[in-house]
């Protein structure tokens, strides 16, 4: 069995959907490089794009037009001529991703045993039936995990963020939740739109693939050097050397 024998990227990793949380993460640490739109940027840009195009995953193409529209929406705003244009193009992307064929297996096979959309239901309800009963603590990773796992009919834990809920309870939901908007807040520079823009990207992302056991999910709750502090510290280093 093979994503690639269905035409489908997916990297190195394990399937489409965690590739593309990769792909999309790497645009949401560079929003204001990609708004810059430099010509370098814009080439390594399109790769990326491409690669997401090809994971043919229906929560990569949302999200990355949620990215998009956040890191150009100055230059539409200040374009009247790229309005238009922009318009007819994002109800092309809308058509086809509503017109594609993963999005209407997806969606229109709900209620059929063994589909994408109906193990989807499946895993959260289970996962949530866990968080539910066992509230503080989790019921723990491993082979209790499993147990709960095979009783409640939870097959993929696809929604990544109720999984770990399940696992390790609400002691860490609200530990990680701290740290990760602490941790945002401090990349975007009082930056509204890209604070709000980056937590709700990352909740679509997560929600998609259980993930959030990976080193992946944790690199927003380190502390970076925000913008100011990186360039006032290049200068100082420029300065020292001339």
């Amino acid at each position: 069995y093979s994503w690639y024998v269905m035409h489908r990227h997916a990297g190195f990793f394990h399937e489409p959907g965690a590739f593309q949380i990769v792909l999309n993460l790497s645009l949401l640490f560079n929003l204001d490089i990609i708004a810059s739109g430099k010509q370098k940027t814009n080439i390594k840009l399109a790769f990326i794009l491409l690669a997401l195009f090809l994971t043919m995953s229906t929560n990569a193409y949302l999200s990355t037009l949620l990215i998009l529209a956040v890191a150009f929406k100055d230059k539409i705003m200040k374009s009247k001529y790229l309005a238009i244009p922009l318009l007819f193009a994002f109800i092309a992307i809308c058509f086809y991703i509503l017109t594609s064929y993963v999005f209407i297996d997806k969606f229109s096979k709900q209620d059929e045993i063994g589909s994408s959309a109906y193990i989807r239901k499946n895993d959260m309800l289970a996962c949530l039936r866990m968080f539910i009963e066992h509230p503080l603590l989790g019921v723990g990773n491993g082979d209790e995990f499993t147990m709960y796992s095979v009783r409640y009919d939870n097959i993929t834990s696809s929604n990544g963020i109720v999984a770990e809920m399940a696992r390790l309870g609400i002691f860490w939901l609200v530990l990680y939740a701290i740290y990760f908007m602490q941790a945002v807040k401090r990349i975007c520079q009082k930056n509204k739109l890209h604070y709000w823009a980056i937590i709700i990207v990352c909740i679509m992302l997560f929600s998609n693939e259980d993930m959030m056991g990976f080193p992946l999910a944790y690199l927003f709750i380190f502390k970076f050097k925000d913008h100011a502090e990186a360039t006032q510290l290049a200068e100082i280093q420029q300065d020292s050397k001339s």
